[in-house]
């Protein structure tokens, strides 16, 4: 098997990995990873409160994905945009996140995890422009696109921050 096709293999097996770990809301996919996005809400609560279906709801109507909430423990709730569905606005998601409660800090934390599918994409298609001497422009238009999707679900996460703890955010 050659560089290209092993690398395009690579990808796909973390794709599908990615999207069963995902769909299933596997614990360990959902509490460990890279985080790219974190945010601290001071909060005297001792438990989370239930607030998955109300985000859900709410989170429904709008022009993107709707999250989907579970919850992992007393004190861990995974979401992750829906995977299907037409929207308005779509795009392939550039983290998965977790709400964790950590009552004896009193605080309670928003967290980013990177998907595994957009690290391993990306590392393929700067290899993909290194070695067959693409246009480097592609190389900043596919990271400038990374970065307007993380900006858009970084905004999304601190709304979920939001409506659980208005009055903290």
């Amino acid at each position: 098997m050659d560089t290209y096709t092993a690398a395009f293999v690579t990808v796909a097996v973390v794709l599908a990995i990615e999207v069963i770990l995902s769909g299933t809301f596997s614990s360990v996919y959902f509490r460990f990873g890279l985080p790219v996005y974190t945010k601290r809400i001071s909060t005297t609560d001792r438990a989370l409160p239930a607030f998955e279906a109300r985000i859900e709801q709410e989170s429904s109507g709008g022009l993107m994905s709707p999250f989907v909430f579970r919850r992992l423990s007393p004190t861990e709730v995974a979401f992750r945009e829906r995977a299907f569905g037409f929207r308005l606005f779509s795009y392939t998601p550039v983290m998965h996140g977790l709400v964790r409660l950590v009552p004896e800090e009193g605080a309670a934390y928003i967290i980013g995890w990177l998907n595994w599918f957009v690290a391993v994409f990306s590392i393929s298609v700067i290899f993909f422009v290194v070695t067959m001497s693409f246009d480097s422009m592609f190389l900043a238009f596919l990271g400038g696109l990374i970065l307007l999707i993380y900006l858009v679900q970084s905004r999304r996460y601190r709304g979920v921050g939001q409506r659980i703890w208005p009055r903290a955010v």
